[in-house]
């Protein structure tokens, strides 16, 4: 685009210093390095697997890892924390994904003041575990997914559960799933009544899955306002057969892209998937 000039590297991330994004996004001095390390966008201090490029029109994250789903589930993630905190600034983003790239553009919209919703969500913090959901909120999660354009499953109950994590278990023996995974998965929900979601999107594409990632990042959110933790599992839904398998169990027609157990979990940040492949977004 017009305007832009090389990226800069910055560790592992690529940044355009070119022409500020459009005139409703003028960012005082330091303003926008600080936004987007608080939105955990950029970060020099952290090893993110994604570029981030500011045209005269828009902000760009591209994934620089394209065949890995976790990278761009995490890319999601990030735009959406990104677009939130532009939004409750007053000007916010429309996001559009690139169907075949792991990929999210945020293209400025017309300021206005953050609504009631955006402003609980960017001061969410998370609270005690809580030991179940309430009908209330789990309508909030699922319309939080479908804000997304993405669907989510919360599930309750011991036999649902077992089904879920036994699937989980069995995805990548033996080689991904170490037994210090095991341990750490019978830590999370074992011997519990922990309610465990499944999300999805309708399609399984690179766009697809950074699409997921923002709508793991709203629903993340939308239990922390409502003071219920969330960790994100992917790992355990990385091959194809156990998503077909999930998606056949839950009745869908789309492929779920993660599990998520509302309780406390992993720290936010993406693990090395070396070491059980545990993402908390």
């Amino acid at each position: 685009m017009s305007g832009a000039k090389d990226p800069v590297r910055v560790g592992t991330f690529s940044v355009t210093l070119g022409s500020v994004p459009a005139a409703q996004w003028s960012f005082a001095n330091g303003e926008l390095a600080s936004l987007l390390d608080s939105a955990g966008v950029l970060s020099p201090s952290r090893e993110l697997p994604w570029l981030v490029r500011f045209t005269e029109s828009a902000i760009e994250l591209e994934v620089a890892e394209p065949a890995a789903r976790e990278a761009r589930l995490a890319c999601g993630a990030a735009a959406f924390t990104l677009r939130l905190a532009l939004a409750a600034r007053g000007t916010p983003a429309e996001a559009t994904y690139g169907a075949g790239t792991g990929s999210v553009r945020l293209v400025p919209l017309p300021p206005r003041p953050p609504t009631g919703a955006e402003r609980r969500l960017h001061a969410a913090e998370a609270g005690a575990p809580a030991p179940g959901i309430s009908p209330g909120v789990r309508r909030a999660l699922t319309r939080a997914a479908r804000a997304e354009d993405a669907w989510l499953v919360v599930l309750t109950g011991p036999r649902r559960l077992h089904g879920v994590t036994s699937m989980v278990r069995l995805a990548d023996e033996p080689a991904e799933l170490t037994e210090a995974f095991h341990r750490k998965l019978d830590e999370w929900v074992g011997g519990r009544d922990t309610p465990l979601g499944v999300l999805g999107v309708h399609g399984d594409g690179p766009g697809d899955q950074v699409r997921a990632g923002a709508a793991l990042q709203r629903v993340r959110l939308t239990a922390a306002a409502a003071g219920l933790p969330m960790s994100v599992l992917s790992a355990g839904v990385r091959t194809t057969g156990v998503r077909e398998r999930l998606r056949v169990a839950l009745g869908r027609y789309a492929s779920p892209q993660a599990v998520v157990c509302f309780c406390a979990g992993w720290d936010k940040t993406l693990a090395d998937p070396g070491a059980g492949g545990i993402t908390g977004l």
